[in-house]
Parts: C-alpha cells; structure tokens; sequence
C-alpha cells in the first residue's frame, strides 16, 4: 500500500537503496482465522474477499500505469511477480523521480 500512497506526490523521491514492492492484494490468513466465526471461512466469505482483493488490484493497477506510463499489462504483470524495484529501477520504471543519497554516501 505504501507504493500506491506514494503515488500521490507531486514528485516522488527514493532514497538509494530503498525499495518498492510490488504484489497482488491479500489478506493474512491469521488475520482472517481470528475474525471468522469459529475461525472458519465460509466460500460466500471468500468469494467476497476474492472479489474485493480483485477490484483493489485494478485500482492499484491504474494507479500505477496513470503515474508510470506503463501499460497495465506490465504493472499487472510486476505485480503478479512480487517485484522488488531498487531505487534507481524504480527511477527508471517512472515509479519515482529521483534518488536521494542516503547519509553513508
């Protein structure tokens, strides 16, 4: 989520050697055994976080193309993936405008 909170800055710094990671929507699977009645799911309980899951990723895909210019198809597929971006290939994927040097360099 902080990838997509991100996206709404005017300009978007990383600092070198900081990372954006890209993955599908999900729930813990503790999280959801301990709000489940009885610490099950039912299958509507799920279809309706499947589809919730769903429109959440469509969101953060458009999100993302809108800011990088990247098709869909791509950020789709970098997600799909659990990418991991380094601050200069985040740069160079338009997920951030610049690197900052971190206080070692």
């Amino acid at each position: 989520m902080a990838g997509v909170i991100a996206m709404a800055g005017d300009e978007i710094r990383i600092v070198e050697g900081g990372t954006i990671f890209l993955h599908h929507t999900g729930y813990a699977t503790d999280f959801l055994l301990n709000k489940a009645p009885g610490a099950h799911m039912p299958a509507a309980a799920l279809r309706a976080l499947a589809r919730s899951c769903d429109a959440t990723d469509a969101l953060h895909v458009q999100i993302f193309a809108r800011r990088t210019g990247l098709p869909p198809e791509t950020i789709a597929e970098l997600r799909a993936a659990d990418t991991t971006l380094d601050a200069a290939r985040a740069v160079a994927l338009g997920f951030a405008d610049a690197v900052i040097p971190s206080e070692a360099t």
